[in-house]
């Protein structure tokens, strides 16, 4: 079963970030729905900032999380069949720490 997470899941965790390292000084996300809600806009205007969004399909914004998502599939994903959610966080985690 996939797990998602809604655009006030994003708020909340976006609040927590902030609240533990301060506001950053840019916000940038890809287009999926959570991040495109008027809730979360709203909720980062009140900080001052704007959201600025990465195109979709321009792994050339975003070259960090591009590399990570690649390797993280290529040396991890890709090796490994996973019946349950806490099976991949463990595999993941063994390969983080690697």
């Amino acid at each position: 079963m996939p797990r998602h997470i809604n655009s006030l899941g994003v708020i909340e965790a976006m609040a927590d970030a902030m609240c533990l390292h301060g506001i950053p000084d840019n916000i940038r996300c890809d287009n999926c729905p959570a991040m495109m809600s008027k809730a979360l806009r709203k909720s980062v205007a009140k900080t001052g900032r704007q959201i600025q969004y990465i195109a979709p399909d321009s792994p050339w914004e975003n070259d960090y999380c591009e590399i990570l998502n690649g390797k993280l599939k290529d040396e991890c994903l890709r090796q490994e069949i996973f019946y349950l959610p806490k099976e991949a966080q463990t595999v993941i985690g063994i390969w983080q720490n690697t």
